[in-house]
């Protein structure tokens, strides 16, 4: 994997046995990856993403104003997900045997 810099905008490149070319743009930090075939030039390159920054910062513009879960601490009442539904956590402290009981 290669690093390009196009303005302000840090891509990941990456070079496969592909036809066209693929921008994925990643959350949670907007991260831009770009994967293009082994025998496309860097010029290609560089334009057929220039052509697309608008689009890229939208994109980007929508990871940034989602909302984020926070830290996470792992104590009594904080709320977890768990296969898509959220949980309530209890603690119980005690020697032996870590476990997770949903009920």
């Amino acid at each position: 994997m290669a690093l390009l810099q196009i303005g302000m905008i840090e891509i990941q490149l990456d070079r496969k046995p592909i036809k066209n070319l693929y921008i994925k743009v990643l959350p949670p930090d907007g991260r831009v990856c770009v994967s293009a075939p082994r025998m496309m030039t860097d010029t290609a390159i560089r334009m057929a993403v220039i052509s697309r920054i608008p689009w890229i910062k939208k994109q980007q513009n929508n990871l940034a104003r989602q909302p984020r879960q926070s830290d996470r601490e792992m104590i009594s009442g904080e709320c977890h997900y768990l296969w898509g539904k959220q949980y309530r956590l209890n603690v119980i402290e005690r020697s032996g045997r870590h476990e997770v009981k949903i009920e």
